[in-house]
């Protein structure tokens, strides 16, 4: 969805975002995951609870993402039949008791995809949900074919097609760098033997570069021979299919590689906390957010959030009531951006929000109405020690601002004044207002190149 589509749900509370998904739980006592139930009500999941199975089947037409189990209500049989009701519903077992083989095993034979404690952190349910959100990687998966036989490329991208695989086919190795870039695979299917270089020179090509060592990488060639196999996996290959390959065993190929890459990826570049981005991972983004846009000719914009008083709060409400503050605030910024979106966690309380094909003025209004959202969230203990939780916020974009380091420097300085200000407001750095000029100058040497801005345009103050 384009920043343009996305400027008509402002007025409204509908976050761009998928409608409500459908979560089952089932517990012969639902009351104990009431917290749960709350946080993913709050990421735009419809939860039924239900206090055993036979209930479940006792209703219609009930097709929900997962069902979520207590061991106690887990029996082979009746858990099978939830499953022959929404076949591709994952079922997860919620267990107080982790390190308990038998009741494991009572849960895989039940047809368990994982087995989580009691409670569950919910950013690592959200991970087996496949609800990374904000990221590029979310949906079906994404294969890029390097293929110089176009006979063999047409018939293979139409196999994967048809199995829901989002495939591209670059015929010329030369094109790789700049469509793996834009068109970010999960996997990438590579003849061995390629006009230019070979398949395993490619290889090497890729595992150079830090943001594909961890891209899976499948070769498809017709000599089978165990030698070139060895060099292949020698290269980091993950696997190995031989000219012309099995349709079913190139799906499930596929499907399993790209499943387990999302799975590790998402761990690897996770913060602990709050589920969201490491600041590695969201600088990382914010770099081939830029990649893009300077080729597209298209507009990036980054956001530099923090909590307002985050001290207070540690010290008025403790430690453990903060990291909920952070859980919250990070389930409200995944519930508000867009599908594509990319959010992470700075550092302590501050956090980064990189939003393509969005102008600075679009940026602005969205990290906005995140903040009136979350503002009006009550968060706090019931004797109402505290109660509320605000942040600020500051916004800049490319290209008025044409580096990464610059970008992230003038959406500080944006932030810096809305904390000045006020607090509890966003701030967006345009080079015309009064009081960007000494940094404008430094950041912007060619001002003459920017439109002026009417006053009634500068900065809100709330």
């Amino acid at each position: 969805m384009c920043a343009g589509d996305a400027e008509h749900e402002l007025e409204g509370p509908t976050p761009s975002r998928a409608p409500p998904r459908l979560l089952v739980l089932i517990d012969s006592e639902p009351e104990s995951c009431a917290e749960l139930v709350s946080q993913l009500e709050c990421m735009a999941w419809e939860v039924r609870s239900f206090r055993s199975i036979s209930e479940v089947l006792e209703v219609a037409d009930l097709v929900p993402r997962a069902y979520f189990l207590d061991e106690s209500v887990v029996h082979a049989g009746s858990a099978g039949e939830l499953l022959v009701r929404a076949p591709s519903a994952q079922l997860i077992v919620m267990s107080e008791r982790p390190s308990c083989l038998e009741s494991r095993l009572r849960a895989l034979r039940a047809g368990a995809t994982a087995y989580v404690d009691k409670p569950p952190d919910i950013n690592a349910l959200l991970a087996r949900l496949g609800d990374h959100a904000l990221e590029s990687h979310a949906g079906p998966a994404r294969v890029l074919m390097v293929e110089d036989d176009r006979i063999v490329a047409r018939h293979v991208a139409a196999v994967l097609r048809h199995a829901g695989i989002e495939t591209e086919v670059v015929f010329d190795p030369a094109a790789l760098l700049d469509t793996i870039s834009d068109f970010r695979p999960d996997l990438v299917l590579m003849d061995m033997g390629l006009p230019g270089c070979t398949g395993l020179e490619l290889a090497g090509v890729l595992r150079q570069d830090s943001r594909y060592v961890g891209l899976p990488i499948v070769f498809l060639t017709g000599d089978g021979a165990q030698s070139r196999r060895i060099a292949a996996f020698t290269q980091g290959a993950d696997d190995f299919l031989t000219k012309p390959p099995n349709e079913e065993r190139l799906i499930t190929t596929i499907r399993s590689r790209v499943e387990r890459a999302r799975v590790l990826r998402g761990y690897m570049e996770r913060d602990g906390l709050t589920g969201l981005f490491d600041r590695a991972a969201i600088d990382r983004r914010l770099a081939r957010e830029l990649e893009v846009a300077r080729r597209r000719s298209a507009p990036v914009s980054v956001a530099l959030i923090d909590l307002d008083f985050f001290k207070q709060i540690n010290d008025r409400s403790g430690h453990a009531f903060g990291d909920s503050v952070l859980r919250t605030l990070s389930l409200t910024l995944r519930n508000f951006l867009r599908v594509g979106d990319s959010v992470g966690r700075y550092g302590g309380e501050e956090f980064m929000v990189v939003l393509p094909d969005a102008t600075a003025d679009y940026a602005e209004r969205v990290i906005d109405r995140i903040r009136d959202r979350f503002e009006s969230l009550a968060l706090g203990r019931t004797s109402g020690e505290f109660r509320g939780a605000t942040f600020s916020a500051g916004v800049a974009s490319f290209p008025t601002l044409t580096s990464q380091a610059t970008l992230v420097e003038a959406a500080d300085a944006a932030l810096y004044r809305a904390k000045e200000g006020g607090r509890n407001r966003v701030e967006a750095f345009r080079p015309a207002g009064r009081d960007d000029q000494s940094l404008a100058k430094r950041l912007c040497p060619d001002l003459r190149a920017l439109a002026p801005r009417a006053d009634d345009e500068g900065h809100r103050v709330r």
